[in-house]
């Protein structure tokens, strides 16, 4: 796949995403002195953006315009056209006369494809090709649990995509069809033998234009491969080796298209093909049958029109190795049996709500349907008199079924599922950074899903992820006004984050939610200006990073709903300085001037969140303990103002620690970074490595304020007064049973409940904390007692300030600030 991805020359045209310049021209007469032409693409993809499509009549005579299958696609009132499933679509254009009489009417039949395929594989993880929000082409490629998006590099754009397994056909935002792939028997098209590791142009008779393509191989002995293009004229066009290249008695390789003639020259507007069986549809609604296969010499190996009940005209069909299905525009299925048809699956199954407006076949009897509901249902045998049990699913646009049984459902909201519900081994298109999803308007909402996401270095180079299962989605704010983000409808715990820049490596946090109040989703709101563009990452909350050899904390990874909503009434702001983040060298009961003001006028609610560490009073900020400092200011606003939501945030000490084998510090957003020796766990990254540099502690997942480092130990406190333990266990260090055997390198000691430690010391293997609660605990250095016991007490402490008292061993009257492996 390197190679197929690495210089695929071809000038990116202006992107006219599916309306190039074989736009279709479906004219009809009702009366003599009238006919209507309609203008729409030919093929159209869910998920891109929607296209103008016109119409005009020879008389004059406005043209009403409508869609004859609204569940599949709709027109808006400005004359746009909508992809909603991957079905057929038909557009009637009608005009009235002066008597109020239809005086001409034209249907025009528009292909909607889905925008990924599968390519079928024999063993692994699915591989296949899709398209990127900006049309550009990418490859799924196997990696470790899932399968990954990389982009296929060059200045091209395609619009659908047919993968045989062995090669790969595609049609450009132009029309033209390119191929690559195993080129044994031609299937390539260019005229050659010759395997080709990247796309390469194929041209059609007269230089026609494509509409759709399908690529198709046999895979038993003998092994060969074939190839079939719809052109704009509705002609059908085939090379490679299947029964469509016999010429007489025998069959021959073609290594270039050549008309392939169904009986009467019809205008041919969808296919379907597998190994065994291939099927087409014409303007009116009659399908063609004919064995792709050369096992098939005799009746069935040269097409022949279907006989259809009467008055039955059909829309889509499908295909798998033992059955051929076609849909009726009434939504009604039928079975197809050779050159006929059987009588048709009536009643369907009472979970299948109105009529079908999709059909999907499997490799086998396997089927899935999507109804007017949008609801699939997938059945694992289904012909005539035979119906099993379906798995049903809400919400989708599409299903991809390859010959594996890789079934995969594309969701209305853009996300990826199986017909049971639980997301595929396919990472979610969304999954990097530079793959992100935009956002489009002042409010909305979408979904996806982080189960086989994956996380990129550079993620930590600015932010912290969480589990590193990322996903990503951009917005450009439209207007000046309070942006609120909700993950509220989300299955699991999640961590949201949002940040500006373009550049993953340089992005600045702007705002972050673990749990959104009792909730375990997240929910953040601030100020946006007006042309800035807004990137918003989704994770799962989890106590360690995602592992290729552990399965993930449960509630970490799932389906995700994300909902925008964007305030335009005046910012409230507050009109005085900011008080300095961080503060290095402070003395408890120091303090700095602030004032909180805003400009509206209105007067705020001031929360003190951090009673322990500072006081604010008075227009004075008092600080008590080293630590993080922040205030919550808030509004609910008025008819005039929108809500104001802000926090201050002011630390007094930088954390750092630095023992005697290796050092941690914490960066301004509280991101720990280690280095040094680490064959015992203590840089807290999940490894036993040592390291030079500095790198994130992906461990620790809080925000640190306090840091100590003992000989081959480390101790964080977080910002819930927690402490996170990391290193050698074998006297306690890290509040747990004695580990000789070293098999515990990260711990959580337990401390009374409600106490919160406000400052840890390590030295040697000895371990200590000081809590909120005046008490001193230590980690004894031998025995088998597991946490900390109480060694001091502060006896004359009084709220927020330090004491003092006479510690055993130590000279004098000291007074205790901080805990500490010394007086």
């Amino acid at each position: 796949m390197t190679v197929l991805r690495k210089t695929m020359k071809i000038r990116r045209t202006t992107l006219r995403l599916f309306t190039f310049a074989c736009l279709s021209v479906a004219t009809a007469f009702a009366h003599a002195e009238d006919s209507i032409e309609i203008t729409a693409p030919l093929l159209l993809t869910v998920g891109q953006p929607p296209v103008t499509i016109a119409a005009q009549s020879a008389s004059g005579r406005p043209v009403s315009l409508r869609t004859l299958d609204p569940e599949v696609c709709f027109i808006d009132a400005d004359g746009f056209l909508h992809a909603l499933v991957s079905a057929a679509c038909r557009i009637e254009g009608t005009t009235i006369d002066d008597e109020g009489i239809p005086a001409a009417t034209a249907v025009r039949h528009v292909r909607v494809s889905e925008r990924m395929e599968l390519a079928p594989v024999s063993y692994g993880l699915p591989r296949g090709y899709g398209l990127l929000p900006d049309g550009s082409p990418y490859v799924l490629v196997p990696r470790n649990s899932s399968s990954q998006r990389e982009r296929m590099e060059g200045d091209i754009a395609f619009v659908q995509f047919s993968a045989s397994g062995v090669h790969q056909l595609a049609i450009d935002n132009e029309g033209r069809v390119h191929a690559w792939g195993k080129n044994v028997y031609g299937a390539v098209g260019d005229g050659t033998t010759t395997l080709r590791t990247e796309p390469v142009l194929v041209t059609l008779p007269d230089d026609e234009l494509a509409i759709r393509v399908v690529a198709g191989a046999i895979n038993v002995s003998p092994q060969y491969e074939f190839s079939f293009a719809i052109g704009q004229s509705g002609q059908l066009y085939t090379w490679g080796l299947s029964s469509a290249t016999r010429e007489g008695s025998g069959w021959t390789a073609v290594t270039r298209p050549r008309a392939f003639p169904l009986p009467g020259n019809p205008r041919v507007v969808d296919l379907v093909a597998n190994q065994a069986y291939a099927l087409a549809l014409d303007t009116n609604g009659t399908i063609y049958w004919w064995a792709t296969s050369l096992r098939y010499a005799g009746p069935g190996s040269t097409p022949a029109a279907v006989t259809a009940p009467g008055g039955v005209r059909f829309k889509q069909m499908a295909v798998s190795a033992q059955y051929q299905y076609a849909l009726s525009t009434d939504g009604s299925v039928y079975l197809i049996n050779g050159s006929g048809f059987q009588a048709k699956h009536q009643p369907l199954p009472a979970v299948v709500q109105g009529r079908v407006i999709s059909i999907h076949a499997g490799k086998g009897s396997e089927v899935c349907l999507i109804d007017e509901t949008y609801t699939l249902h997938c059945f694992a045998s289904f012909w005539d008199g035979a119906l099993s049990t379906p798995l049903s699913l809400p919400g989708v646009s599409g299903v991809d079924m390859d010959t594996n049984d890789v079934v995969v459902a594309m969701m209305l909201d853009g996300g990826l599922s199986t017909p049971s519900g639980s997301s595929p081994p396919i990472a979610p298109l969304n999954d990097q950074f530079v793959f992100r999803a935009p956002l489009v308007g002042p409010n909305g909402t979408t979904g996806g899903d982080n189960a086989y996401a994956s996380y990129e270095e550079a993620e930590d180079i600015q932010v912290r992820s969480n589990l590193g299962r990322t996903v990503w989605w951009s917005w450009v704010a439209p207007a000046d006004g309070l942006l609120d983000l909700n993950l509220d409808g989300s299955d699991f715990d999640t961590l949201l984050t949002v940040f500006q820049g373009t550049d993953l490596a340089t992005l600045r946090p702007v705002a972050a939610n673990g749990d959104a109040g009792a909730r375990k989703t997240s929910q953040v709101t601030f100020p946006v200006s007006a042309g800035i563009e807004y990137q918003i990452r989704v994770d799962g909350q989890s106590p360690q990073p995602a592992s290729r050899y552990f399965p993930d904390p449960p509630n970490t990874r799932g389906r995700i709903r994300l909902a925008w909503s964007l305030d335009t009434r005046y910012l409230q702001r507050l009109i005085d300085d900011p008080p300095p983040r961080v503060i290095a060298s402070f003395s408890p009961g120091a303090s700095i001037p602030l004032t909180l003001n805003l400009d509206s006028g209105l007067i705020p609610v001031v929360v003190n969140e951090s009673p322990t560490f500072c006081n604010w009073s008075a227009g004075r900020l008092y600080f008590l303990h080293a630590g993080r400092c922040r205030l919550s200011i808030s509004h609910p606003g008025d008819t005039h103002h929108a809500p104001l939501v802000q926090q201050i945030d002011v630390t007094t000490g930088v954390p750092f620690g630095g023992g005697w084998l290796h050092s941690i510090k914490a960066s301004l957003d509280r991101r720990l970074m280690s280095w040094g020796f680490g064959e015992t766990g203590s840089l807290a990254d999940g490894t036993l490595a040592n390291r030079r540099r500095p790198g994130p502690a992906r461990s620790f997942k809080g925000e640190a304020v306090q840091l100590s480092t003992g000989m081959q130990h480390t101790l964080v406190v977080d910002s819930d007064g927690k402490v996170h333990a990391y290193g050698v266990n074998f006297s306690n260090e890290l509040g747990a049973p004695p580990d000789p055997d070293h098999e515990v390198i990260a711990g959580e000691p337990a401390f009374p409940e409600g106490v919160r430690i406000l400052q840890t010391a390590a030295a040697g293997a000895v371990s200590a904390a000081l809590g909120d609660d005046g008490n001193v605990r230590m980690g004894p250095t031998v025995g088998t007692i597991a946490g900390y016991r109480e060694y001091a007490r502060f006896v004359d402490s009084l709220p927020g300030t330090p004491s003092t008292r006479r510690e055993p061993g130590c000279s004098g009257s000291e007074r205790v600030l901080h805990a500490s492996s010394h007086c």
